[in-house]
């Protein structure tokens, strides 16, 4: 929810400050890390110039850091995030002249929205405080409950990442800058109900095979749960469910995601001091808060699942030993 939020009040100032120019948006999987930041340096390259360049909601894993020093050689890239492990590159990368904005204690969409879209700016603050309202909602969602409306948009979201489906994904930008995925009441607009019915039928089998397949493994005196989720399932509903379920029953909780999605997810129990960002991390993935997540290279798939299973406890186990 506060990536496609993100990327729509950046696309609002974008075509406020740029009224001849169509803004791209790439939305970046973290299986995927490099991949647009390389297609968008390509063309940086043949055209020997940049242009503007806002990144944001991506946590900056090690990966990265090359690419961005590069591309702050073609413009000025502008990052608005609020992972913690962004902070650790925060002081290097600003010397290639690349501006931060970053707060861990707030949404990035809250972020964006301060600095972006101030009331001296854009007029329609009303609408920009709804937006940033529903991605803090799904960010923090201990602190506030969801709406019905913002909780059928993270299932149409998930719907779409679930399926690769980037044309949904932008439709999605384009009609709520317009205003026009709400229609004042709790629907929504655009296929998009059609999308949240289909999410729903699906919704029960996946939560059934992300319960029965749990398991708690103990790794070097951590006890550790693990369980096959849906690409379907929303990342943070499904760290907190297994957390909420199984409560007490580990120390860390890790949501293995089937085919074709690689990055999977993690939560510490509460109150744990774990260090789960750093774990992630030593994953080649980062964290922020509770919660870390970490791509794996080879897909995961109900024939490989242990196999792979396996693997991730011998890296968990180093890391634990590691730190020892």
């Amino acid at each position: 929810m506060d990536g496609i939020i993100t990327h729509t009040l950046m696309d609002i100032y974008f075509r406020a400050t740029y009224t001849n120019i169509t803004p791209e948006h790439h939305f970046v999987r973290y299986d995927e890390l490099t991949l647009p930041f390389e297609r968008v340096l390509t063309r940086f390259r043949e055209k020997r110039e940049g242009s503007l360049l806002l990144v944001g909601d991506l946590s900056v894993n090690p990966p990265l850091v090359p690419l961005l020093k590069e591309l702050s050689g073609y413009c000025a890239p502008e990052y608005f995030d609020h992972h913690t492990n962004t902070r650790e590159h925060q002081a290097e990368l600003e010397q290639s002249g690349i501006t931060f904005y970053l707060d861990s204690g707030r949404c990035t969409s809250e972020i964006v929205a301060e600095q972006l879209l101030p009331p001296t700016f854009y007029m329609d603050q009303e609408y920009v405080r709804h937006l940033a309202d529903l991605a803090h909602r799904s960010d923090f969602p201990l602190e506030k409950q969801q709406t019905v409306q913002g909780r059928k948009l993270e299932k149409v979201i998930s719907f779409a990442n679930a399926h690769r489906d980037v044309l949904m994904l932008s439709s999605l930008v384009q009609v709520i800058r317009q205003g026009i995925i709400f229609d004042g009441t709790e629907k929504l607009f655009f296929r998009a109900e059609e999308v949240v019915r289909e999410y729903d039928q699906k919704e029960g089998e996946a939560l059934r095979t992300l319960h029965n397949s749990h398991e708690v493994l103990d790794i070097e005196g951590y006890k550790v749960l693990f369980a096959s989720a849906s690409p379907l399932l929303d990342g943070k509903r499904v760290l907190h469910y297994l957390r909420e379920e199984f409560a007490g029953e580990a120390d860390l909780y890790v949501a293995l995601y089937s085919s074709p999605q690689r990055n999977h997810l993690m939560i510490r129990s509460a109150g744990n001091p774990l260090e789960v960002g750093h774990l992630g991390q030593w994953l080649g993935g980062g964290g922020r808060g509770e919660g870390a997540g970490f791509a794996w290279p080879n897909a995961i798939t109900p024939d490989n699942y242990l196999k792979e299973r396996e693997m991730i406890i011998q890296r968990i186990g180093d890391y634990f030993r590691a730190k020892a």
